[in-house]
């Protein structure tokens, strides 16, 4: 005769199958320490002719362990030190993505920059720069161009951005009708530190590393 399970072994095999599937979820995972250490060259937003940009960092952790990290803001300047440390859950896999923002009080927050911080370079650690990239790419005249010469003669100018491996960026100003090669300017850039500890594992009382 078949005797339908007890109420006991019904409740156990829900905890054995709650279990498993939150080993699935964990397996590889850990935690992140991460520190947004501030940004250097960052556009000027400020609608205001003798304003500044008020800049604030948001990192946004993807993956199965989705959250959110704002730094706070620092009023009027575009070489923001922010300092800021957060201790993070972290899939083993998955990208960062920072966007640097400028604060606003009566419109939308525009964006400063953004970066993506890979699965790879996470799990390896990282303590660098990222070069930030935006809708405009701000220079010192605000063009977009490294820089303009002075004076009447004819001018055709030729932008050409860099970037080494590790994130570092910059352009260089060439008018090849005149031979003139403007300076080299770094381009916005974000420095973050990222120290990934031990993997989680649920302690499940099963498998020996619990």
């Amino acid at each position: 005769l078949y005797r339908p399970p007890s109420i006991a072994t019904r409740h156990n095999l829900l905890c054995i199958k709650l279990a498993s599937a939150s080993l699935v979820v964990l397996l590889g995972s850990m935690k992140v320490k991460l520190e947004i250490v501030g940004a250097t060259n960052l556009p000027n937003a400020d609608w205001w002719p003798t304003g500044h940009s008020d800049p604030y960092c948001i990192c946004e952790v993807m993956g199965r362990h989705k959250s959110t990290v704002n730094t706070r803001v620092i009023d009027n300047c575009e070489n923001p030190k922010w300092n800021h440390t957060a201790e993070v859950l972290w899939d083993g896999e998955s990208d960062m993505v920072f966007k640097v923002m400028d604060k606003d009080n009566f419109k939308r927050d525009d964006l400063l920059g953004h970066a993506i911080l890979h699965g790879a370079q996470i799990t390896r650690g990282f303590n660098g720069k990222l070069a930030l990239l935006g809708p405009q790419d701000q220079r010192a005249n605000g063009s977009g161009r490294a820089g303009r010469p002075s004076g009447s003669q004819p001018y055709v100018g030729i932008d050409v951005h860099w970037r080494l491996f590790r994130g570092a960026s910059g352009t260089v100003s060439v008018d090849p009708l005149n031979g003139g090669l403007a300076k080299a300017q770094s381009g916005p850039e974000l420095h973050v530190r990222v120290i990934p500890e031990s993997p989680q594992c649920l302690p499940c009382g099963v498998c020996v590393i619990c």
